[in-house]
């Protein structure tokens, strides 16, 4: 498979990967960026894991939308967000997986929990699950080196490729990761000792 990844840590980093359970590259690239660059332009950045079961009253683009919405108008910023679908009889047929960051300067685990609870009452959604860490009943932290490292083998998880939805497109991002992924790539892909380091940081931003 084109894309595949079958080692278990990405750039130093521990990954939810082996060779019986291979990831899709781009997903962990995407969640890298997302975790050590993106990440840096809230003050207090909060990780989330959600499952989402939508309805056909809405699809992903809508539900990102909505998302953005919600948080621009509630607390003035946008959340960062990727979204993976799955397709896995198992686990209740065609579903999401969004990893995501909050500013807890701002909201909680609470404001998302209300804004899928809404779009559960309103027939938007089936179904939805905070997938809570171990750790972090109340989202993880990623304010040092140790909560992003945690987030991203925690995370990890929904790049497998085993249950992936075919012919169809099965993953997407907030536009503020992509473009961190393409200046990420550009840099030549630095280590994230050295984009978390605050000066290389603002120093690689700025390049």
């Amino acid at each position: 498979m084109n894309n595949a990844h079958t080692q278990n840590t990405f750039n130093g980093l521990r990954i939810n990967c082996s060779k019986s359970k291979p990831s899709n590259i781009k997903i962990i690239e995407l969640l890298y960026a997302m975790t050590f660059i993106s990440s840096a332009k809230f003050k207090r950045p909060i990780g989330c894991h959600v499952r989402t079961r939508l309805s056909n009253k809405m699809n992903a683009t809508e539900f990102s939308s909505r998302l953005s919405t919600y948080y621009r108008r509630k607390s003035g910023y946008l959340p960062l967000r990727i979204s993976v679908l799955e397709d896995d009889p198992i686990q209740g047929g065609r579903h999401y997986h969004h990893a995501m960051i909050l500013d807890n300067r701002f909201d909680t685990h609470l404001s998302l929990n209300h804004f899928l609870a809404e779009l559960q009452r309103n027939g938007f959604l089936h179904d939805y699950h905070i997938q809570n860490h171990e750790d972090a009943p109340y989202g993880l932290k990623l304010d040092s080196a140790h909560g992003k490292e945690k987030f991203i083998a925690w995370l990890s998880y929904i790049a497998k490729t085993r249950t992936k939805a075919t012919n169809t497109q099965t993953y997407s991002a907030s536009r503020i990761i992509t473009r961190d992924l393409v200046d990420w790539s550009t840099a030549g892909k630095p280590h994230h000792n050295t984009t978390s380091n605050i000066n290389s940081l603002e120093r690689f931003l700025k390049d």
